[in-house]
């Protein structure tokens, strides 16, 4: 009789542990604000007359993004507008906003050592960028549709330059990978900055 209850207990301890992991809270949705920060990296450049520590910063921005949810757990159109409609695509217009700066240094103890050509000022004003969009195993390039440069006019030489973007995304699916390049003045790939909304 003993053994019995005891069994009893035992069984019933291991259906309530069950029954209580099976609530714990899941991934939490993700609620998305018009703003998107992308991530910011660091580099060390060096040319024959000068060398400095360049920092990058990049961020998406649009309004369709504000009050934006991926909502977790949701393995089937899991991205929602403010609205609560399924999106399936990116909002037709995306700015890319990337401040190229001397004047912010992290604490990265092993920065990237990147070669550089010609002035400071003009490294800064010549830098390239772009979109590519990765379908699976297919990328589509897509060129920006104006870059202008805030802030300080460019004939005023300065040690940060900020940069806007605008950048038609309207055909690409929320499922793709969205990758902003930035380029240096020849074209060479400096970094790139990922916007993923799934």
């Amino acid at each position: 009789m003993f053994l019995g209850s005891k069994v009893i207990r035992i069984v019933a301890a291991v259906l309530l542990g069950t029954a209580l992991f099976g609530q714990q809270p899941h991934e939490p949705d993700v609620h998305f604000h018009s703003l998107i920060p992308l991530g910011a990296e660091a580099y060390e450049l060096k040319s024959e007359k000068w060398k400095g520590m360049m920092t990058l910063m990049a961020s998406a921005e649009s309004p369709e993004f504000e009050g934006m949810v991926r909502r977790a757990g949701k393995k089937r159109d899991p991205l929602e507008s403010a609205d609560g409609t399924t999106m399936h695509r990116f909002p037709r217009r995306v700015s890319f906003r990337v401040t190229a700066t001397f004047r912010s240094h992290f604490t990265d103890t092993s920065p990237f050592t990147i070669s550089a050509s010609g002035a400071q000022n003009d490294y800064l004003l010549k830098l390239q960028f772009r979109v590519v969009v990765f379908h699976g195993l297919r990328q589509t390039v897509i060129e920006p549709e104006s870059v202008e440069m805030i802030g300080m006019p460019d004939e005023v030489p300065y040690d940060e330059r900020i940069f806007r973007m605008a950048v038609d995304l309207s055909d690409v699916p929320v499922g793709d990978r969205v990758v902003l390049e930035v380029r240096d003045p020849e074209g060479g790939r400096i970094c790139k900055f990922h916007l993923d909304l799934m």
